[in-house]
């Protein structure tokens, strides 16, 4: 393809020394108008773009090495300038002025451009992220030394009171604050500017009593300090150690190791600290305790548990043992806890059964010994004389009870509940017991063998209270039974079991 080619206008003194734009425009003045007007433009880009590059040029100098991104943009937009600077001197000296009017001509002209634009929106948007993270501040610097940005000079002389209380706080003992405190400004990343909590920690440690240390705490309170918390590990490891055991060895207050700030008087050496918790302090005991727990087990008697059930058939008070209780066997778990090597104290914690035991069974009397208000026969024997008229050795008289008849010994019994009044021997009656039922009957029993109660015995219906014999005025063993109402003798089978007549 046939190309157009301006030739190449020779190099002249004042291409390099920034002529003015007509002196650029009279020299360029045989070219075409097209050429002219296109000379005129770049001319005065380049104006442009050495006045960009210079101040960009100052501005990065400026710039804290902290500032990458800033520094960065500035240079991107500094290397753009230089770039349209050179382009322009070229085009003062007609060597950049090159009309190729073939397609590739076009094609790079306009490719050129793409990359400026683009180099140009690069550089911006780096400018943006860098205005969005960094920022003016103030870098603080305390007796030579820098502790730190902040937004204000304000923000540090709030935080010097506060400093002074906590530092006073923190040595147990007034303390005032007074630094040699110098302000630069700088560049810096807005997430390394303090606010007052971070200005006073700055400030707190700057103060030669105080530094952050690793202190000891039990119960909350220090006892001492180290450099670094390995070393009272170390400590605390050993005075464990003192207490040998397979069991669980721990101590007995709250312990914590906790980085803070604390005054340098509170450094000890591991020997010193060892020698702080070991001393006696309160009744004797340590400023630490230490605590053991172990584990053991033994057999152990398990005890029979006693089972009372009611027998009415038992007089109250009375108990009879149905079933006989035997003792089991159980393996017992327990825990062992001593205290800085005292006696230890038994925690039982579990039992598995290795025999059981056998629970004792005892039967317990509900039969009282109140009046019931019925009768019963006080012997099953037979009836050998009724209650009234009848003629004994050939006399006629009055029978006031009726005879049972019944092998000497065989037992009598209560025929009601009530108080044994007499229990002895009675004209005619021989050996012979009254009872009073408390509720106007009285009941009389003659001619015993043996009694087995006496006068003032509360006594059971049911109950054992002589054996049959032939005392007193007597033809042969019976029992004479009377019941009196109201000291009236009645018909003892009007009141006892009529079937059994």
């Amino acid at each position: 393809m046939a190309q157009t080619v301006l030739g190449r206008v020779p190099a002249r003194p004042y291409a390099h020394t920034g002529l003015s734009l007509d002196t650029i425009c009279r020299e360029a003045s045989r070219l075409t108008a097209r050429r002219y007007r296109l000379a005129c433009r770049r001319a005065g880009r380049e104006r442009f773009a050495t006045r960009l590059s210079k101040g960009a040029s100052g501005l990065l100098s400026a710039l804290s090495w902290t500032a990458v991104p800033l520094r960065a943009a500035a240079t991107a937009l500094v290397y753009i300038s230089a770039g349209c600077a050179a382009r322009l001197r070229h085009a003062s000296r007609g060597e950049s002025f090159v009309l190729e009017r073939s397609e590739t001509a076009v094609r790079r002209k306009h490719s050129h451009a793409r990359v400026n634009t683009a180099l140009a929106f690069v550089a911006a948007g780096v400018l943006i992220f860098a205005a969005s993270i960094y920022r003016v501040g103030l870098e603080v610097i305390l007796d030579g030394e820098s502790i730190g940005y902040v937004s204000s000079q304000s923000v540090v002389e709030e935080s010097l009171s506060a400093v002074s209380l906590r530092a006073g706080d923190i040595l147990g003992r007034p303390f005032t604050i007074s630094p040699d405190i110098v302000y630069q400004f700088s560049i810096v990343n807005k997430n390394k500017i303090y606010d007052s909590e971070g200005v006073e920690a700055g400030l707190l440690s700057s103060i030669p009593d105080i530094d952050r240390l690793s202190v000891l705490l039990i119960d909350g309170q220090p006892v001492g300090a180290s450099w670094s918390p390995s070393d009272i590990h170390a400590v605390l490891r050993e005075y464990l150690s003192r207490y040998s055991s397979d069991g669980q060895v721990s101590f007995v207050q709250d312990v914590s190791i906790q980085s803070q700030l604390a005054p340098v008087s509170l450094l000890r050496t591991p020997d010193e600290m060892l020698y702080t918790l070991t001393r006696p302090e309160r009744a004797g005991k340590p400023l630490l305790s230490v605590q053991v727990d172990e584990q053991d087990s033994e057999m152990r008697t398990v005890p029979y548990d006693i089972e009372y059930v009611d027998d009415p058939t038992l007089w109250l008070g009375e108990t009879k043992i149905l079933q006989h209780g035997v003792d089991g066997e159980a393996l017992v778990m327990m825990t062992l806890t001593s205290i800085d090597g005292r006696a230890p104290e038994v925690d039982v914690t579990g039992s598995i059964p290795v025999i059981e035991p056998v629970t004792e069974v005892v039967a317990v009397g509900t039969r009282t010994r109140d009046s019931t208000g019925t009768f019963i026969r006080p012997h099953n024997g037979q009836i050998t004389s009724r209650f009234g008229m009848r003629t004994l050795y050939g006399k006629r008289e009055m029978h006031y009870g009726v005879d049972f008849r019944g092998p000497r010994g065989d037992p009598i019994l209560s025929s009601d509940g009530g108080t044994v009044i007499f229990a002895g021997t009675r004209p005619g009656y021989g050996l012979s017991i009254i009872i009073d039922h408390h509720n106007g009957y009285k009941t009389v029993y003659g001619h015993c063998s043996k009694l087995h109660v006496k006068e003032g015995d509360k006594v059971g219906q049911g109950e054992h209270i002589a054996n049959i014999g032939s005392t007193g005025r007597s033809t042969g063993n019976h029992l004479h039974f009377e019941v009196q109402v109201n000291g009236v003798p009645k018909n003892p089978l009007d009141f006892v079991d009529k079937h059994k007549q």
